[in-house]
């Protein structure tokens, strides 16, 4: 139900050689990347980052909207530059067969993607992070998606996958949120519920419980994110 497929995919400059390495889990654990990283991103995948109807302006530089969930996603599949620095970091593999010195490689480069999506996807954004050599807890907003679209970030290629996948579509169901800092903190829960109340939102504090609007879910400090899959929605 819960387990998914990633996929690496590491290309060598000189060879074009591509290498792959699928990998299992359970939940896709992302990063809240800084406004300077998204400038970056936002400017070299213009796919990933279209203007959205009714979202905020978004402007290249600091005092942007917050990130999106699929700004989380897509600094997850972002490309990165594997450099050989006289041949002291990363060297290809063909280059290593063909038998060239490690100092003639022209490093490469690694993305990951998704190769095979989950009934149920949960994603974790990574609130606590290392800064300045300890453990802090990060409170940075995200803006976060009642349907959320996993088509651009599916292998096997980043460029070539059809958007309109039903099979990539998720609804949101349930949010665990995380209140407080890393030694005093609490625990909070969205659920979307079921039966009769079909649709609706309930808030979950230990033995509090009530009724939640959607914008309260939206807007709130997001630790865990539970997506069911939507097969045949468009």
């Amino acid at each position: 139900v819960f387990e998914g497929q990633t996929e690496s995919r590491v290309a060598c400059r000189k060879y074009s050689h591509v290498s792959r390495t699928l990998e299992r889990f359970v939940d896709l654990s992302v990063e809240i990347p800084d406004q300077a990283s998204l400038a970056i991103q936002r400017s070299g995948n213009p796919r990933y980052y279209a203007p959205e109807v009714g979202s905020p302006p978004r402007s290249a530089g600091l005092g942007a909207a917050p990130p999106s969930i699929e700004d989380c996603l897509a600094f997850f599949c972002r490309q990165e530059t594997l450099d050989n620095d006289g041949g002291t970091s990363w060297k290809c593999e063909s280059c290593a067969k063909a038998g060239g010195d490690a100092r003639d490689s022209k490093g490469g480069t690694k993305r990951l993607s998704i190769q095979t999506v989950p009934a149920v996807l949960v994603v974790h954004l990574k609130r606590f992070v290392a800064r300045g050599g300890a453990l802090r807890k990060s409170s940075a907003p995200v803006r976060l998606k009642k349907t959320l679209n996993l088509a651009p970030f599916l292998s096997p290629s980043l460029d070539d996958t059809d958007e309109s996948d039903p099979e990539a579509v998720y609804e949101l169901f349930g949010v665990v949120n995380h209140q407080g800092e890393l030694n005093a903190g609490h625990y909070t829960a969205f659920v979307r519920q079921a039966g009769a109340a079909a649709g609706e939102w309930a808030y979950v504090s230990d033995r509090q419980h009530r009724p939640a609007s959607e914008a309260e879910v939206l807007a709130s400090e997001a630790y865990l994110l539970f997506y069911r899959r939507v097969p045949g929605m468009q």
